[in-house]
């Protein structure tokens, strides 16, 4: 009888020993297959695998899983849950240096002008002079003419080196040793068996959620961009210097739901109206993230919906209108082009060489047009120009 009990007692204890070096090494498969999967441009798998990991409070993964799960949402557009993931990730692992090419990238992002945003990227050189692309980076932004054509264009390889998982995790094999008992065989194989498939539901219900939007029949979803607002506070109720208040977080959510629907919609001006406003208010960057990159979801929209805006109310209010996508007719002066792009001045309704404005427009490639010509022009409102007119980036032109 005292052999019996005594058996009862080892195998639990020993099932408890394998369940630990079983999720030990089953979460170093899952970061190396994520490194993986990253290289090959699978970003729902990496995401799947990952924060698997970063959900298992018992095992300890060091910084390389937040880091790497941060340069998973980067690509996937992300931008608001990785800037949370690697800010409290520094607390914990404040010496891990590759962290600052990610917020180099987050500050580029985010940032509203080339003066707000160069002097953390120096700093960031400064905690990480190993980075050539941070130096890199430093000297592009000193140089560059025209700040949000840099920052759309910046692309995550400019700023980030993806780094090779340690050795500790790169060298493993995982293979069954063959236990003493039957039990402890099953037990390893039931377990991963688990894993595989709750990771395999885990992926499906990831990418139905995340690329099929089921609550609308239109083919543009926005479901990823959506606020949460649980975990922090989305607006700063003591703020007083934004152009535009919000005084709940319902009102915000109100606005920014709305702006989505027009997404769908194809109500692309009404959306970003709302977006520019929400841009300008007293909202928390996490919100000012969502919108740069509902702001770019629109740009990479094909079919985009275009309004005529009268160019004094462009002129009057560019903050409250950037980004949006007008028509405009003139007469072509100043054409210049070469292999990659082309850019003329837009004398806006020209009749009798009298015209009501100038607008400089530009655009990638060769345009099909000359000096005098009347065109149409269809483009993003970008800014105002020093000169007194304003800047058109062209998505078409049309001679008339």
């Amino acid at each position: 009888m005292i052999f019996a009990y005594t058996m009862k007692m080892k195998i639990p204890m020993r099932a408890v020993k394998i369940l630990s070096n079983n999720r030990s090494k089953i979460n170093k498969i899952l970061v190396r297959q994520a490194y993986r999967s990253l290289s090959r441009g699978s970003l729902v798998e990496a995401v799947g695998c990952l924060e698997q990991v970063a959900a298992d409070k018992i095992s300890k993964t060091g910084p390389y899983v937040d880091y790497l799960l941060a340069v998973a949402y980067l690509k996937s557009d992300r931008l608001a849950p990785a800037s949370e993931l690697v800010r409290n990730a520094l607390r914990r692992y404040p010496e891990y240096a590759p962290f600052k090419e990610i917020l180099a990238y987050l500050a580029i992002k985010s940032g509203t002008s080339r003066e707000q945003v160069i002097g953390p990227i120096i700093q960031y050189e400064q905690e990480y002079t190993q980075s050539r692309k941070i130096r890199k980076l430093h000297k592009k932004l000193l140089s560059c003419r025209d700040f949000e054509v840099f920052q759309r264009k910046l692309k995550f390889e400019e700023c980030i080196t993806l780094q090779k998982p340690p050795k500790s995790i790169d060298t493993l094999r995982y293979k069954r040793d063959l236990p003493c008992i039957e039990f402890t065989y099953n037990f390893r194989k039931i377990l991963f068996s688990a894993v595989t498939v709750i990771f395999v539901a885990s992926v499906a219900f990831f990418v139905f959620n995340t690329i099929f939007d089921t609550s609308d029949s239109s083919e543009v979803s926005t479901e990823h961009f959506r606020l949460d607002n649980h975990r922090y506070p989305l607006i700063d109720t003591a703020s007083g210097e934004s152009r535009f208040t919000y005084k709940s977080e319902n009102d915000l959510l109100s606005d920014y739901e709305k702006s989505r629907g027009y997404i769908k919609t194809g109500k692309h001006n009404d959306a970003l109206l709302l977006l520019n406003r929400i841009m300008l208010s007293n909202v928390n960057i996490s919100v000012k993230d969502r919108v740069v990159f509902l702001k770019d979801f629109i740009r990479r929209v094909e079919k985009k919906s275009y309004d005529k805006i009268d160019f004094v109310k462009l002129k009057a209010d560019p903050e409250l209108y950037n980004g949006f996508y007008i028509i405009m007719s003139g007469k072509v002066a100043n054409f210049k082009s070469n292999d990659e792009s082309s850019a003329f001045t837009l004398l806006v309704n020209e009749k009798n060489d009298n015209f009501d404005a100038v607008a400089q427009v530009i655009m990638d490639g060769t345009a099909s047009v000359e000096n005098g010509v009347s065109v149409t022009v269809k483009g993003e409102f970008l800014k105002s120009a020093d000169d007194g007119g304003i800047i058109i980036k062209a998505d078409n032109v049309i001679a008339d």
